[in-house]
Protein backbone atom coordinates (compact mmCIF):
# COMPACT_ATOMS: atom_id res chain seq x y z
CA UNK A 1 0.00 0.00 0.00
CA UNK A 2 2.73 2.37 0.92
CA UNK A 3 4.63 1.26 -2.57
CA UNK A 4 1.45 2.69 -4.23
CA UNK A 5 1.19 5.96 -2.51
CA UNK A 6 4.70 6.54 -3.20
CA UNK A 7 4.00 5.51 -7.24
CA UNK A 8 1.11 7.68 -7.37
CA UNK A 9 2.77 10.72 -5.71
CA UNK A 10 5.72 10.59 -8.31
CA UNK A 11 3.23 10.05 -11.43
CA UNK A 12 1.52 13.38 -10.03
CA UNK A 13 5.49 15.12 -9.95
CA UNK A 14 5.84 13.75 -13.23
CA UNK A 15 2.53 14.99 -14.43
CA UNK A 16 3.41 18.64 -13.18
CA UNK A 17 6.49 18.60 -15.05
CA UNK A 18 5.48 18.03 -17.98
CA UNK A 19 2.50 20.47 -18.11
CA UNK A 20 5.08 23.16 -17.29
CA UNK A 21 7.46 22.17 -20.42
CA UNK A 22 4.14 22.37 -22.71
CA UNK A 23 3.76 25.85 -21.05
CA UNK A 24 7.33 26.96 -21.96
CA UNK A 25 6.84 25.31 -25.38
CA UNK A 26 4.23 27.62 -26.07
CA UNK A 27 5.96 30.41 -25.17
CA UNK A 28 4.48 30.85 -21.06
CA UNK A 29 6.87 33.83 -19.65
CA UNK A 30 5.06 34.34 -16.28
CA UNK A 31 3.47 32.36 -13.74
CA UNK A 32 5.45 29.11 -13.97
CA UNK A 33 8.78 27.67 -12.13
CA UNK A 34 11.37 29.65 -12.46
CA UNK A 35 9.22 32.62 -13.71
CA UNK A 36 8.00 35.76 -12.31
CA UNK A 37 4.45 35.87 -11.62
CA UNK A 38 2.13 37.74 -14.01
CA UNK A 39 1.61 41.32 -13.67
CA UNK A 40 -2.34 42.75 -13.44
CA UNK A 41 -2.73 43.68 -17.44
CA UNK A 42 -2.00 47.74 -17.30
CA UNK A 43 -4.07 50.02 -19.87
CA UNK A 44 -2.55 51.92 -22.46
CA UNK A 45 -1.84 55.01 -21.67
CA UNK A 46 -3.41 57.93 -24.46
CA UNK A 47 -1.33 60.71 -25.30
CA UNK A 48 -2.69 63.84 -24.46
CA UNK A 49 -3.40 66.19 -26.65
CA UNK A 50 -1.59 69.57 -27.03
CA UNK A 51 -2.87 72.47 -25.22
CA UNK A 52 -4.95 74.63 -27.53
CA UNK A 53 -2.48 77.40 -28.84
CA UNK A 54 -3.60 81.11 -28.16
CA UNK A 55 -4.64 82.70 -31.19
CA UNK A 56 -1.93 84.51 -32.87
CA UNK A 57 -4.34 87.37 -33.79
CA UNK A 58 -2.93 89.25 -30.63
CA UNK A 59 0.76 89.45 -31.58
CA UNK A 60 0.94 90.88 -35.30
CA UNK A 61 4.22 89.04 -36.48
CA UNK A 62 7.00 90.94 -37.64
CA UNK A 63 7.79 91.17 -41.54
CA UNK A 64 10.48 92.45 -43.13
CA UNK A 65 10.00 96.27 -44.37
CA UNK A 66 11.23 98.27 -46.82
CA UNK A 67 13.72 100.97 -46.05
CA UNK A 68 12.06 104.32 -46.07
CA UNK A 69 13.13 106.81 -48.68
CA UNK A 70 16.07 108.22 -47.18
CA UNK A 71 15.64 111.45 -44.86
CA UNK A 72 17.39 114.04 -47.35
CA UNK A 73 20.13 115.85 -45.54
CA UNK A 74 19.00 119.35 -44.12
CA UNK A 75 20.31 121.98 -47.06
CA UNK A 76 22.16 124.84 -45.54
CA UNK A 77 21.15 127.22 -47.50
CA UNK A 78 20.65 130.84 -46.47
CA UNK A 79 22.28 129.33 -42.75
CA UNK A 80 21.35 131.78 -40.27
CA UNK A 81 22.05 131.38 -36.64
CA UNK A 82 20.29 133.33 -33.78
CA UNK A 83 19.77 136.34 -34.35
CA UNK A 84 23.41 138.19 -32.39
CA UNK A 85 24.45 140.66 -34.61
CA UNK A 86 22.98 144.14 -35.22
CA UNK A 87 20.74 145.11 -37.71
CA UNK A 88 19.45 147.77 -39.90
CA UNK A 89 22.32 150.64 -39.83
CA UNK A 90 25.15 147.86 -38.26
CA UNK A 91 26.79 145.88 -40.22
CA UNK A 92 24.94 142.20 -40.31
CA UNK A 93 26.78 138.94 -39.47
CA UNK A 94 28.21 137.47 -42.52
CA UNK A 95 26.16 134.59 -43.40
CA UNK A 96 27.91 131.04 -44.29
CA UNK A 97 27.11 129.18 -47.26
CA UNK A 98 28.42 125.67 -46.07
CA UNK A 99 29.81 123.46 -48.95
CA UNK A 100 28.75 119.83 -49.80
CA UNK A 101 25.05 119.39 -49.16
CA UNK A 102 23.86 116.89 -51.37
CA UNK A 103 21.90 113.75 -49.89
CA UNK A 104 23.01 111.49 -48.11
CA UNK A 105 23.34 108.08 -49.26
CA UNK A 106 24.92 106.87 -45.63
CA UNK A 107 24.03 105.72 -42.69
CA UNK A 108 21.62 108.78 -41.78
CA UNK A 109 18.66 107.52 -44.43
CA UNK A 110 15.90 105.77 -42.85
CA UNK A 111 16.18 102.36 -40.79
CA UNK A 112 13.95 99.64 -41.41
CA UNK A 113 10.48 100.18 -40.72
CA UNK A 114 9.80 98.14 -37.66
CA UNK A 115 6.06 96.64 -37.13
CA UNK A 116 4.70 98.59 -34.46
CA UNK A 117 4.58 97.04 -30.96
CA UNK A 118 1.95 94.27 -30.41
CA UNK A 119 -1.38 96.04 -29.13
CA UNK A 120 -2.95 96.13 -26.06
CA UNK A 121 -5.81 93.64 -26.51
CA UNK A 122 -6.48 90.53 -29.01
CA UNK A 123 -7.43 90.89 -32.14
CA UNK A 124 -9.22 88.63 -34.55
CA UNK A 125 -7.87 86.33 -36.15
CA UNK A 126 -8.83 87.67 -39.46
CA UNK A 127 -7.99 91.23 -38.61
CA UNK A 128 -4.26 89.76 -37.38
CA UNK A 129 -4.04 88.29 -41.02
CA UNK A 130 -5.05 91.48 -43.13
CA UNK A 131 -2.91 93.37 -40.73
CA UNK A 132 0.66 90.59 -41.88
CA UNK A 133 -0.97 90.67 -45.70
CA UNK A 134 -1.27 94.75 -45.55
CA UNK A 135 2.66 95.04 -43.80
CA UNK A 136 3.63 92.41 -47.39
CA UNK A 137 2.45 94.50 -49.55
CA UNK A 138 4.00 97.46 -48.20
CA UNK A 139 7.08 95.46 -48.67
CA UNK A 140 6.19 94.53 -52.18
CA UNK A 141 5.73 98.74 -52.77
CA UNK A 142 2.38 97.28 -53.79
CA UNK A 143 0.77 100.71 -52.11
CA UNK A 144 -2.88 100.75 -53.10
CA UNK A 145 -3.43 97.03 -51.94
CA UNK A 146 -1.23 97.69 -48.89
CA UNK A 147 -4.42 100.76 -48.37
CA UNK A 148 -7.31 98.59 -49.01
CA UNK A 149 -5.79 95.71 -46.82
CA UNK A 150 -4.91 97.63 -44.23
CA UNK A 151 -8.30 99.96 -44.20
CA UNK A 152 -9.86 96.59 -44.27
CA UNK A 153 -8.20 95.16 -40.59
CA UNK A 154 -8.93 98.55 -39.73
CA UNK A 155 -12.66 98.02 -40.06
CA UNK A 156 -12.78 95.12 -37.75
CA UNK A 157 -10.59 96.17 -35.17
CA UNK A 158 -10.29 99.90 -35.20
CA UNK A 159 -7.98 99.82 -32.10
CA UNK A 160 -4.94 98.44 -34.25
CA UNK A 161 -2.08 100.57 -34.27
CA UNK A 162 0.03 98.31 -36.32
CA UNK A 163 -2.65 98.69 -39.24
CA UNK A 164 -2.30 102.34 -38.89
CA UNK A 165 1.21 101.89 -38.56
CA UNK A 166 1.24 100.46 -42.07
CA UNK A 167 -1.68 102.48 -43.99
CA UNK A 168 -0.26 105.46 -42.48
CA UNK A 169 3.05 104.30 -44.36
CA UNK A 170 1.14 103.55 -48.02
CA UNK A 171 -0.12 106.88 -47.26
CA UNK A 172 3.23 108.90 -47.20
CA UNK A 173 4.36 106.53 -50.13
CA UNK A 174 1.58 108.10 -52.04
CA UNK A 175 1.83 111.24 -51.08
CA UNK A 176 -1.17 111.33 -48.95
CA UNK A 177 0.38 113.32 -46.39
CA UNK A 178 -2.57 114.83 -44.39
CA UNK A 179 -3.80 110.47 -44.29
CA UNK A 180 -0.68 109.46 -43.07
CA UNK A 181 -0.29 112.23 -40.19
CA UNK A 182 -3.72 111.37 -39.19
CA UNK A 183 -3.05 107.25 -39.07
CA UNK A 184 0.33 107.76 -37.41
CA UNK A 185 -1.63 109.96 -34.65
CA UNK A 186 -4.16 107.36 -34.75
CA UNK A 187 -1.60 104.61 -33.97
CA UNK A 188 -0.07 106.62 -31.33
CA UNK A 189 -3.28 106.82 -29.66
CA UNK A 190 -3.22 102.87 -29.41
CA UNK A 191 0.09 102.70 -28.88
CA UNK A 192 1.78 105.19 -26.74
CA UNK A 193 5.32 104.43 -25.74
CA UNK A 194 6.33 102.86 -29.01
CA UNK A 195 9.22 106.14 -30.01
CA UNK A 196 9.27 104.24 -33.75
CA UNK A 197 5.96 105.87 -34.41
CA UNK A 198 7.05 108.84 -33.51
CA UNK A 199 10.02 108.67 -35.86
CA UNK A 200 7.89 107.95 -38.35
CA UNK A 201 5.38 110.43 -38.10
CA UNK A 202 8.53 112.56 -37.70
CA UNK A 203 9.93 111.54 -41.14
CA UNK A 204 6.73 112.22 -42.60
CA UNK A 205 6.73 116.10 -41.06
CA UNK A 206 10.34 116.67 -41.99
CA UNK A 207 9.96 115.08 -45.86
CA UNK A 208 7.18 117.89 -46.29
CA UNK A 209 9.28 120.53 -44.51
CA UNK A 210 6.80 120.70 -41.04
CA UNK A 211 10.55 121.13 -39.33
CA UNK A 212 8.59 122.26 -35.70
CA UNK A 213 6.22 119.15 -35.84
CA UNK A 214 9.11 117.13 -36.72
CA UNK A 215 11.05 118.60 -33.71
CA UNK A 216 7.84 117.59 -31.08
CA UNK A 217 7.97 113.80 -32.54
CA UNK A 218 11.65 113.32 -32.42
CA UNK A 219 11.96 114.57 -29.37
CA UNK A 220 9.30 112.51 -27.83
CA UNK A 221 11.39 109.54 -29.10
CA UNK A 222 14.17 110.45 -27.51
CA UNK A 223 12.16 110.98 -24.54
CA UNK A 224 10.69 107.29 -24.91
CA UNK A 225 13.96 105.37 -26.00
CA UNK A 226 17.40 107.25 -26.79
CA UNK A 227 18.30 105.89 -29.57
CA UNK A 228 21.18 107.15 -32.50
CA UNK A 229 18.30 107.43 -35.36
CA UNK A 230 15.95 109.38 -33.02
CA UNK A 231 18.59 112.18 -32.05
CA UNK A 232 20.39 112.41 -35.56
CA UNK A 233 16.90 113.29 -36.99
CA UNK A 234 15.96 115.47 -34.12
CA UNK A 235 19.18 117.04 -35.58
CA UNK A 236 18.56 117.24 -39.08
CA UNK A 237 14.99 119.17 -38.19
CA UNK A 238 16.94 121.53 -36.04
CA UNK A 239 19.43 121.90 -39.35
CA UNK A 240 16.12 122.36 -41.57
CA UNK A 241 15.61 125.34 -39.94
CA UNK A 242 18.78 126.75 -39.80
CA UNK A 243 18.80 126.58 -36.01
CA UNK A 244 22.14 125.01 -35.77
CA UNK A 245 23.15 125.73 -32.15
CA UNK A 246 20.44 123.18 -30.48
CA UNK A 247 21.49 120.60 -33.20
CA UNK A 248 24.74 120.37 -31.72
CA UNK A 249 23.32 118.99 -28.25
CA UNK A 250 21.07 116.53 -30.39
CA UNK A 251 24.40 115.26 -32.38
CA UNK A 252 26.77 115.40 -29.31
CA UNK A 253 24.23 112.36 -28.07
CA UNK A 254 23.67 110.53 -31.50
CA UNK A 255 27.49 110.43 -31.40
CA UNK A 256 27.52 108.84 -27.90
CA UNK A 257 24.76 106.39 -29.06
CA UNK A 258 27.01 105.70 -32.21
CA UNK A 259 31.27 106.52 -31.88
CA UNK A 260 31.61 105.66 -35.46
CA UNK A 261 28.79 107.12 -37.54
CA UNK A 262 30.73 109.21 -40.26
CA UNK A 263 27.35 111.41 -40.62
CA UNK A 264 27.04 112.72 -37.21
CA UNK A 265 30.08 113.78 -37.18
CA UNK A 266 29.82 115.64 -40.36
CA UNK A 267 26.75 117.19 -39.61
CA UNK A 268 27.97 118.54 -36.24
CA UNK A 269 30.79 119.70 -38.00
CA UNK A 270 28.60 122.24 -40.44
CA UNK A 271 26.57 123.08 -37.61
CA UNK A 272 30.01 124.25 -35.28
CA UNK A 273 30.69 126.07 -39.04
CA UNK A 274 27.36 127.75 -39.05
CA UNK A 275 27.72 128.80 -35.22
CA UNK A 276 31.34 129.97 -36.41
CA UNK A 277 32.88 127.52 -33.70
CA UNK A 278 35.91 126.70 -36.23
CA UNK A 279 38.10 124.98 -34.06
CA UNK A 280 35.34 122.29 -32.92
CA UNK A 281 34.45 122.09 -36.49
CA UNK A 282 37.77 121.41 -37.64
CA UNK A 283 37.67 118.56 -35.01
CA UNK A 284 34.63 117.01 -36.46
CA UNK A 285 35.63 117.35 -39.16
CA UNK A 286 38.76 115.48 -38.93
CA UNK A 287 36.89 112.61 -36.64
CA UNK A 288 34.96 112.26 -39.92
CA UNK A 289 37.94 111.69 -41.74
CA UNK A 290 39.03 108.83 -39.87
CA UNK A 291 36.13 107.26 -40.10
CA UNK A 292 35.58 107.87 -44.07
CA UNK A 293 39.63 108.97 -45.15
CA UNK A 294 40.18 110.88 -48.10
CA UNK A 295 35.79 112.31 -48.16
CA UNK A 296 35.51 114.58 -50.71
CA UNK A 297 32.08 115.93 -48.82
CA UNK A 298 34.80 116.81 -45.97
CA UNK A 299 37.88 117.75 -47.33
CA UNK A 300 36.51 121.15 -49.03
CA UNK A 301 34.35 121.87 -45.62
CA UNK A 302 37.55 120.86 -43.54
CA UNK A 303 39.82 123.61 -45.91
CA UNK A 304 36.77 126.01 -45.69
CA UNK A 305 37.03 126.10 -41.86
CA UNK A 306 40.43 126.33 -41.78
CA UNK A 307 40.43 129.29 -43.69
CA UNK A 308 37.82 130.74 -41.91
CA UNK A 309 39.28 130.67 -38.49
CA UNK A 310 43.01 131.86 -39.71
CA UNK A 311 40.38 135.13 -40.75
CA UNK A 312 39.03 135.41 -38.01
CA UNK A 313 41.96 134.89 -35.49
CA UNK A 314 43.45 137.36 -37.94
CA UNK A 315 40.65 140.13 -37.50
CA UNK A 316 41.11 139.40 -33.59
CA UNK A 317 44.61 140.13 -33.63
CA UNK A 318 44.27 143.80 -36.22
CA UNK A 319 41.04 144.88 -34.03
CA UNK A 320 43.25 144.37 -30.60
CA UNK A 321 46.22 145.98 -31.62
CA UNK A 322 44.27 149.46 -32.58
CA UNK A 323 42.35 149.02 -29.12
CA UNK A 324 41.58 152.71 -27.83
CA UNK A 325 38.54 154.43 -28.26
CA UNK A 326 34.80 152.88 -27.36
CA UNK A 327 34.55 152.70 -31.37
CA UNK A 328 37.44 150.18 -31.46
CA UNK A 329 36.41 148.28 -28.46
CA UNK A 330 32.84 147.64 -29.76
CA UNK A 331 34.36 146.49 -33.33
CA UNK A 332 36.27 143.47 -31.81
CA UNK A 333 33.04 143.01 -29.46
CA UNK A 334 30.98 142.47 -33.19
CA UNK A 335 33.57 140.47 -34.39
CA UNK A 336 32.96 138.33 -31.01
CA UNK A 337 29.89 138.35 -31.54
CA UNK A 338 28.94 137.99 -35.24
CA UNK A 339 31.48 134.06 -34.54
CA UNK A 340 29.35 133.68 -31.44
CA UNK A 341 31.65 134.14 -28.59
CA UNK A 342 29.51 136.20 -26.47
CA UNK A 343 31.53 136.47 -23.39
CA UNK A 344 34.09 138.13 -24.82
CA UNK A 345 31.91 140.41 -26.67
CA UNK A 346 30.26 141.32 -23.79
CA UNK A 347 33.08 142.29 -22.29
CA UNK A 348 34.30 144.44 -24.93
CA UNK A 349 30.80 146.04 -25.01
CA UNK A 350 31.00 147.05 -21.15
CA UNK A 351 34.66 148.36 -21.59
CA UNK A 352 33.52 150.56 -24.47
CA UNK A 353 30.72 151.79 -22.00
CA UNK A 354 33.12 152.43 -19.44
CA UNK A 355 35.20 154.46 -21.78
CA UNK A 356 31.34 156.18 -23.14
CA UNK A 357 28.53 155.70 -21.18
CA UNK A 358 26.76 157.74 -24.04
CA UNK A 359 27.68 155.52 -26.78
CA UNK A 360 23.80 154.39 -27.85
CA UNK A 361 25.15 151.31 -30.23
CA UNK A 362 27.10 149.85 -27.42
CA UNK A 363 23.94 149.41 -25.27
CA UNK A 364 21.92 148.41 -28.35
CA UNK A 365 25.00 145.73 -28.83
CA UNK A 366 25.35 144.67 -25.52
CA UNK A 367 21.68 143.86 -25.73
CA UNK A 368 21.95 141.79 -28.30
CA UNK A 369 24.61 140.04 -26.42
CA UNK A 370 22.58 139.00 -23.42
CA UNK A 371 19.94 138.35 -25.89
CA UNK A 372 21.63 135.81 -27.55
CA UNK A 373 22.93 133.97 -24.31
CA UNK A 374 18.74 133.84 -23.46
CA UNK A 375 19.66 136.33 -20.30
CA UNK A 376 16.24 137.97 -21.88
CA UNK A 377 16.04 140.57 -18.50
CA UNK A 378 19.87 141.86 -19.09
CA UNK A 379 19.22 142.37 -22.80
CA UNK A 380 15.90 143.85 -22.31
CA UNK A 381 17.61 146.66 -19.74
CA UNK A 382 20.17 147.36 -22.42
CA UNK A 383 17.47 147.83 -24.94
CA UNK A 384 15.61 149.89 -22.87
CA UNK A 385 18.97 152.25 -22.05
CA UNK A 386 19.47 152.38 -25.53
CA UNK A 387 15.81 152.93 -26.26
CA UNK A 388 15.90 156.15 -24.04
CA UNK A 389 19.14 157.20 -25.12
CA UNK A 390 17.60 157.47 -29.06
CA UNK A 391 13.81 156.94 -29.53
CA UNK A 392 14.31 157.28 -33.37
CA UNK A 393 16.41 154.00 -33.66
CA UNK A 394 14.47 151.34 -34.78
CA UNK A 395 16.34 147.93 -33.96
CA UNK A 396 16.61 148.69 -30.36
CA UNK A 397 12.56 147.83 -30.51
CA UNK A 398 12.94 145.00 -32.58
CA UNK A 399 15.58 143.66 -30.21
CA UNK A 400 13.70 144.29 -26.86
CA UNK A 401 10.43 143.45 -29.05
CA UNK A 402 12.15 139.75 -29.34
CA UNK A 403 13.43 139.77 -25.47
CA UNK A 404 9.53 140.18 -24.72
CA UNK A 405 8.72 137.70 -26.98
CA UNK A 406 10.69 135.09 -25.90
CA UNK A 407 9.40 135.70 -22.65
CA UNK A 408 6.12 134.91 -23.60
CA UNK A 409 5.68 139.02 -22.36
CA UNK A 410 3.50 138.74 -25.79
CA UNK A 411 1.67 142.72 -25.29
CA UNK A 412 4.91 144.20 -24.50
CA UNK A 413 6.39 142.33 -28.06
CA UNK A 414 3.41 143.66 -30.11
CA UNK A 415 3.98 147.32 -28.46
CA UNK A 416 7.54 147.40 -29.24
CA UNK A 417 7.23 145.64 -32.86
CA UNK A 418 4.71 148.07 -33.98
CA UNK A 419 6.61 150.48 -32.99
CA UNK A 420 9.77 148.89 -34.89
CA UNK A 421 7.49 148.98 -38.27
CA UNK A 422 5.85 152.54 -38.07
CA UNK A 423 10.17 153.67 -38.03
CA UNK A 424 10.80 151.12 -41.06
CA UNK A 425 7.65 150.29 -42.55
CA UNK A 426 9.84 148.29 -45.48
CA UNK A 427 11.44 146.02 -43.30
CA UNK A 428 10.33 142.49 -43.64
CA UNK A 429 11.54 141.17 -40.22
CA UNK A 430 9.56 143.23 -38.14
CA UNK A 431 6.00 141.59 -39.95
CA UNK A 432 6.96 137.95 -39.80
CA UNK A 433 8.12 138.57 -35.78
CA UNK A 434 5.04 140.12 -35.70
CA UNK A 435 3.02 137.77 -36.95
CA UNK A 436 4.90 134.88 -35.38
CA UNK A 437 3.83 136.67 -31.39
CA UNK A 438 0.14 137.07 -33.20
CA UNK A 439 0.02 132.88 -33.98
CA UNK A 440 1.27 132.31 -30.23
CA UNK A 441 -1.28 134.70 -28.67
CA UNK A 442 -4.02 132.79 -30.69
CA UNK A 443 -4.98 136.09 -33.28
CA UNK A 444 -4.62 133.87 -36.54
CA UNK A 445 -6.42 137.02 -38.71
CA UNK A 446 -3.63 140.11 -37.45
CA UNK A 447 -0.75 136.98 -38.27
CA UNK A 448 -2.45 136.49 -41.77
CA UNK A 449 -2.61 140.07 -42.31
CA UNK A 450 1.10 140.28 -41.39
CA UNK A 451 1.88 137.58 -43.49
CA UNK A 452 -0.05 139.44 -46.77
CA UNK A 453 2.06 142.31 -46.10
CA UNK A 454 5.35 140.68 -46.05
CA UNK A 455 4.53 138.64 -49.14
CA UNK A 456 3.30 142.37 -51.20
CA UNK A 457 7.40 143.04 -49.67
CA UNK A 458 9.00 139.81 -50.72
CA UNK A 459 6.76 139.12 -53.73
CA UNK A 460 6.70 135.91 -52.53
Amino acid sequence: MKVSVVKAFFLFLLTGICLANVGVAFGQKCGVLGKPDCAAKRPVATPKKPAPRSPAAHIVKPKPQPKRSAAPRPTNKNPAGPPTADTGTDPAPEKEMVPNTKPATGPEAAPNRKTAIAPRHNLSPKASALTIRCSDYNAKADYDQALKTCSAAIEIDPLNPTAFSERAYANDKKNNFAAAIDDYTKAIAGDPRNSDLYVSRGLSNYTHHEYDAAIADYTEATTIKGEFTSFLYLAYAYMGKAEYAPAIPALTSAIEANPKNFDAFRSRGICYFNVKDYDNAIIDYNKALEISPNNHEITDPLAEANTKKKAFEDTISRLTKSLETALSYRARGMEYSNNFKFDAAIADFKKAIEIDGKFMQAYFSLGNAYYSKKDYDTAISEFTTAIEMDQKYANSYLGRGRAYADKKDYDKAIADLNKFTDLMPGEKEGYSRRAAVFDAMGNKEAAEKDRKTLKDLTGK
